[in-house]
């Protein structure tokens, strides 16, 4: 666990340890696993039924209608086991009680009590500041969990099984930020060979204005040139940031940047200022 652990310690050493009142707005709710991305086919209607007012994309709990009612269904697959005394593999019954465990330890009731209080004084945990992270373990174990099931079941049940899961997991891709690996590939390309070209001996640094398109899409674009060209650059995207420079990271302008190189002392004109129209 210490090797799992020890990245959040060195950032916690820079950045500072988190207090239970920030993360606990973090945790999830019941609701939280009903909250979609509007994107979805089938489930889009329950994104503003279920969303929250605090931090809601950190909430985005929905792993599909099929796994969250697996989830909900295992204290009633340990009746099940117990009525029809069932006696269940080693494997499905430790993965079963793992899922439930650490459900109901990254829970929060509506009242706002949560077991997570306890998990949190552990060595490291007050490090770690997204929540919901913890669902890609849970979603592992719930799939080998129903796959173990869905093998015993008749094969013509399969072609069945396999349309509700597309369906399930289906979503319209036009309202996702994406674009094809060639687009990216052409903006990095042109971004290095407009740093090199424009970099004078002076400039200890570069920044990428660009008040014309998402603030992370600038960003991004500079630190992968920075990262190119050994070349440093105040640009920077991250979950979280100083908060002197969080003007400049979601306005991406010169008055932003002003006052970041006014925190940091450094002179305007040691630094490449580029400006896209």
């Amino acid at each position: 666990m210490l090797l799992l652990i020890s990245p959040y310690l060195h950032i916690a050493d820079i950045l500072g340890y988190r207090t239970y009142a920030e993360v606990k707005g973090m945790l999830p709710t019941w609701k939280s696993y009903l909250f979609p991305s509007n994107t979805s086919v089938l489930w889009s209607f329950l994104n503003e039924n279920f969303k929250p007012a605090e931090a809601f994309w950190l909430h985005y709990n929905f792993i599909g209608m099929i796994p969250t009612i697996a989830l909900v269904s295992i204290p009633f697959l340990w009746i099940y086991w117990k009525v029809k005394k069932i006696k269940p593999s080693t494997l499905l019954l430790s993965m079963s009680i793992s899922i439930f465990i650490i459900f109901i330890f990254y829970f929060k009731f509506d009242n706002g009590d949560s077991l997570y209080k306890y998990l949190f004084h552990l060595p490291g945990m007050r490090s770690i500041r997204v929540m919901n992270r913890y669902l890609h373990v849970v979603l592992f174990l719930i799939l080998i969990l129903m796959s173990t099931f869905l093998l015993k079941l008749p094969k013509k049940w399969i072609p069945v099984i396999l349309l509700l899961v597309i369906l399930d997991n289906s979503f319209y891709s036009e309202n996702i930020y994406r674009q094809e690996k060639k687009v990216i590939t052409e903006r990095r390309e042109s971004t290095i060979k407009w740093v090199v070209e424009n970099r004078k001996e002076k400039d200890v640094a570069f920044a990428i204005i660009n008040p014309n398109e998402p603030f992370f899409m600038t960003h991004i674009d500079a630190m992968l040139t920075a990262l190119e060209l050994k070349f440093p650059t105040l640009n920077g995207y991250t979950s979280h940031g100083p908060v002197e420079h969080s003007e400049f990271f979601q306005e991406d302008n010169i008055e932003g940047l002003e006052k970041w190189l006014k925190f940091n002392h450094i002179p305007k004109d040691s630094v490449l200022i580029l400006y896209r129209d």
